[in-house]
């Protein structure tokens, strides 16, 4: 195995296990956050299922760039879409061309990778590698869940999946066409449709909804119609492309043939998910500053201005977005 020496931007719950796990394996890790003073070196990882419980150490934890970033190998960036850009501008004065750029998860990376001319290597993938949660922020995690068997990614450069290899413990498939990660149904769809049902014309609770494990029909028949509308679109796209874009239906995704088995199967998820909500007159009312709406929005807008562009007609999508919009205008 090599050992890398790695900086990773962001400080969120995949920041946390990224940072134990990979210091653990031996890589040598540092902390690009704006809360340094929060983070300890000494980390502990849980993962839950096994009760395993170990402790690894960080290097250097900082809010400058200049600190965290000389001699790095690879810079992991593990933020929501809407933090993209302020992370890249931090660190591109710091950046020299044989530092490799990872993003997870990676949607739209690529559209912040043009936009500044960035030539580095890059990797994005489809979904992050752990289902887990913060224990203490800067000092512990919970892991719920490792992927054992796949993730799909897309780079830019021959030897990524080397570079995967001595990360992770799964194996890795290399997909032709970043619009593959951008187009991804089971975040971009499945969040935007579970919010609408949940939120639509300002709906308010007494208690705070469950975000998978009440999931409903009505949100699995949204999704199926929102899926067909994605699906029509990357048809057209592919018409164009030589490297295919490759995103499974819905139904295959989540194994299932029809909108019972689809809500069966959303159902089943154990991770104990909260809506994001706040607190208003003692109701519970969607927090549209919440992340799940921040980045549906950007990638709800995406894909809709690729659809203008091919003419692709896509109601029930335009209609979710708009709602979200009413819904930002509102505040």
């Amino acid at each position: 195995m090599i050992n890398y020496k790695i900086c990773i931007c962001g400080g969120g719950n995949i920041s946390h296990a990224l940072a134990g796990t990979l210091s653990n394996k031996g890589h040598l890790i540092n902390i690009l956050t704006r809360q340094p003073n929060k983070w300890n070196k000494k980390f502990t990882t849980t993962h839950i299922n096994d009760n395993n419980v170990f402790d690894s150490y960080l290097n250097k934890i900082s809010d400058d760039p200049s600190l965290v970033l000389k001699d790095i190998d690879i810079i992991i960036i593990s933020s929501p879409i809407i933090a993209y850009e302020d992370i890249l501008k931090k660190i591109l004065n710091y950046l020299t061309k044989n530092m490799i750029l990872i993003s997870i998860p990676g949607r739209l990376f690529m559209n912040y990778i043009e936009k500044y001319n960035i030539k580095n290597n890059i990797i994005t993938l489809t979904r992050t590698p752990y289902i887990c949660s913060i224990n203490k922020y800067g000092c512990s995690v919970n892991i719920h869940g490792v992927v054992y068997d796949k993730i799909n990614y897309w780079s830019n450069f021959d030897t990524s999946n080397i570079i995967l290899n001595n990360l992770f413990p799964f194996n890795n498939h290399k997909l032709d066409n970043h619009l593959s990660i951008d187009l991804v149904n089971s975040n971009l769809l499945l969040h935007s449709c579970r919010l609408y049902v949940l939120f639509n014309e300002n709906k308010c609770y007494d208690i705070i909804p469950l975000f998978y494990k009440n999931w409903c029909l009505e949100t699995s028949d949204l999704l199926i119609v929102c899926d067909d509308e994605l699906h029509t679109l990357i048809n057209r796209l592919n018409e164009d492309y030589s490297n295919k874009i490759f995103v499974k239906d819905i139904l295959t995704h989540y194994e299932s043939y029809n909108n019972i088995s689809l809500t069966n199967k959303i159902n089943s998820i154990t991770f104990p998910e909260r809506s994001p909500v706040i607190f208003i007159n003692n109701k519970y009312y969607a927090d549209i500053n919440h992340r799940y709406f921040q980045e549906e929005i950007i990638a709800l807008k995406f894909v809709l201005e690729l659809s203008k562009k091919y003419n692709i007609n896509m109601p029930t999508i335009n209609k979710i977005y708009n709602s979200f919009i009413v819904l930002l205008n509102s505040i």
